[in-house]
């Protein structure tokens, strides 16, 4: 039975609406990447129901295999001619995970099944997933998820993922999901040419072929025999790669103030991470198959149990199905072919549980996938620095550290949540961030470092000092909010100083010498007195002037120099030579004791006169 449910659903035991007009529904399955339907439905049906089919809404159709009904959400539906509409369908879990992030965490010395908790415990949005009990692994490991999809955090391609750290199969259950080593089992089924194969098609490479790996542990540390090979290796044709093995390497003991060994569970001595080494490469070979020749079947074939008359026989009622993951004996000689196959993709008819087609082979990831399986060298780092981290928080209680890992840059960062206060290094292509921001005291420093171009800033309140650096010139400026501002420029032929850029004061020194703009000179004694300065009208101001000598232009009665003369109360000379006349009004020229002009005359004529006898 299928059946169709609106998107709100949370109870999918009852029927809701029955799609028993359904032409077709295929659902198919491959291991760690997709499960799916696609559904063909009358458009024009006599329930009408072709019409609620829309993105979101929910099927449940059949699984054929060990688990039960399988809800699955559309994500797309395509009317036709033909008058049919073409559904296509994610299983919820795949439609749901995919659309829900996980930001950041640290998994540490976890198993696989509580690492997927931990995945699952941090999605920024609420679901109802769970993790199931089938996962019965005790290996640990050490991964960082930051800002990747539930479904990337599990199955996606990076280095740092469930599959790729810890190694497994997704088996995806509607609202549970597990992780196991290996899905599926051996069947012992047969599947022979000219008997109940319909159609098979066969791709051979041995592109991705290894047969001997040269491992390198972390630090450059390798094995005493440099390589392992594997038990099909020919030395006349070898398959030789460097496989970096980064989690591997000699780990010391770390002892406290005290000295007790705090990392008693992790020492690993060289002998061990070489015997570690090793084994890892017969992982690759045993595990992996990297050593075997790349083949993929596509197969068409008819299983035991839909057979009614095979061979004078009756086998309907025996349980021959064939599941995702199980393991078939494949018998086709035209392809010289007679060995065993694994299926990793299977493609069903939902309404009858007929097999449609399946996939067979080792469908191992390219070369680029095994070399890069390893934990890469910063994740390494990583997780020293999230220890390190963990250990100093035991004892300080409030520093955060965090080194990051994205596709374009690295971050490395220390918080101080008691201080408030974060320092950080930000590292792209062409570009270098450093900065300390204490939200306390409202301060923050940095430095940015570009191709070609170094800025510093320090702010503080409404204080804030800047530099900028390039070859051709540096420039730096400090201000007071949006009022004041002082700033200073260099480039090879001028040196200036420019005072709140807005007013246009500017002091600048070339070669010509030094240019004062609006104001902007003051010369004070030791003590800090003013002696001489420049007012905003180019007034020059001198409290005291020793001048050996002195030449003035303007001389007419509207200078400056004529009105200071002309309102002197008092000047003495030595001598005084008068070129053209002396111009005054005779009662305002004194002589000798105070004597005007006409009172001088008047007694020298008197003097005069009477020497002479006349009066």
């Amino acid at each position: 039975m299928i059946n169709l449910y609106e998107k709100n659903e949370t109870n999918f035991k009852h029927n809701a609406y029955v799609l028993n007009e359904t032409i077709k529904c295929e659902i198919t399955e491959e291991i760690n990447n997709s499960y799916e339907i696609n559904l063909e439905y009358p458009l024009h049906d006599s329930k009408n129901f072709s019409n609620l089919f829309v993105p979101g809404e929910v099927v449940k159709v059949p699984s054929w295999d060990d688990r039960k009904e399988q809800l699955f959400v559309i994500r797309r539906f395509k009317p036709s001619l033909n008058n049919s509409i073409s559904v296509y369908a994610q299983h919820i879990f795949f439609s749901k995970m995919d659309g829900n992030v996980v930001l950041d965490t640290f998994i540490e010395g976890k198993t696989r099944k509580q690492a997927v908790q931990q995945i699952l415990n941090n999605t920024i949005n609420p679901h109802k997933f769970n993790i199931g009990n089938k996962d019965k692994s005790t290996d640990t490991n050490n991964l960082r998820i930051v800002r990747y999809s539930v479904l990337d955090a599990l199955i996606g391609s990076k280095d740092n993922t469930i599959k790729n750290r810890y190694g497994g199969e997704l088996v995806p259950d509607n609202f549970t999901v597990d992780f196991v080593n290996k899905r599926g089992k051996y069947t012992g089924i047969k599947v022979t040419y000219a008997k109940n194969i319909t159609g098979a098609e066969a791709t051979f490479g041995d592109i991705d072929l290894i047969t001997e790996i040269i491992p390198v542990g972390a630090n450059g540390l390798m094995i005493p025999e440099k390589s392992v090979k594997a038990s099909n290796f020919d030395v006349n044709n070898p398959y030789t790669r460097v496989i970096e093995f980064s989690n591997i390497g000699v780990v010391e003991a770390q002892k406290d103030n005290d000295g007790n060994i705090t990392n008693e569970d992790e020492i690993c001595t060289e002998e061990q991470a070489i015997k570690k080494l090793r084994k890892a490469c017969l992982d690759k070979f045993n595990i992996e198959h990297v050593n075997e020749i790349n083949f993929n079947l596509n197969l068409n074939f008819v299983e035991l149990c839909d057979c009614i008359n095979f061979e004078e026989n009756d086998y309907s009622d025996i349980n021959s199905r064939v599941a995702i993951g199980d393991t078939i004996n494949v018998n086709i000689k035209p392809f010289g072919l007679t060995q065993k196959g694994r299926i990793y993709r299977l493609t069903r008819d939902a309404i009858t549980g007929r097999l449609i087609s399946c996939e067979i082979g080792y469908k191992r990831g390219n070369l680029a996938d095994t070399l890069n399986k390893t934990n890469s060298k910063i994740d390494d780092t990583n997780s020293r620095l999230e220890k390190a981290k963990e250990e100093l928080s035991k004892k300080t209680n409030n520093l955060k550290v965090t080194m990051e890992k994205k596709d374009n840059e690295i971050e490395l960062s220390v918080e101080n949540e008691a201080k408030k206060r974060k320092s950080a290094i930000e590292v792209l292509d062409g570009k270098i961030d450093l900065s300390v921001k204490n939200e306390k005291k409202a301060r923050e420093t940095a430095i940015e470092i570009l191709d070609g171009k170094i800025e510093n800033r320090v702010t503080e309140d409404d204080f804030s000092s800047y530099k900028r650096q390039t070859s051709k010139e540096i420039s730096q400026k400090i201000s007071s909010g949006e009022e004041f501002s002082s700033e200073m420029r260099q480039n090879v032929t001028t040196f200036q100083f420019l005072f709140n850029k807005a007013s246009g004061q500017k002091t600048e020194i070339t070669s010509d010498g030094i240019a004062i703009y609006d104001g902007g000179l003051i010369v004070k004694d030791r003590r800090g007195h003013d002696l001489m300065w420049f007012d905003k009208n180019g007034n020059c101001h001198v409290n005291f002037a020793h001048i050996n000598d002195l030449s003035i232009d303007k001389l007419d009665v509207e200078s400056s120099f004529y009105s200071s003369l002309a309102n002197m109360k008092s000047v003495w000379f030595n001598e005084v030579g008068i070129g053209s006349r002396l111009n005054c009004n005779s009662d305002t020229f004194y002589i000798n004791r105070g004597y005007n002009l006409d009172e001088y005359i008047e007694k020298k004529c008197h003097q005069m006169l009477k020497s002479q006898g006349l009066i």
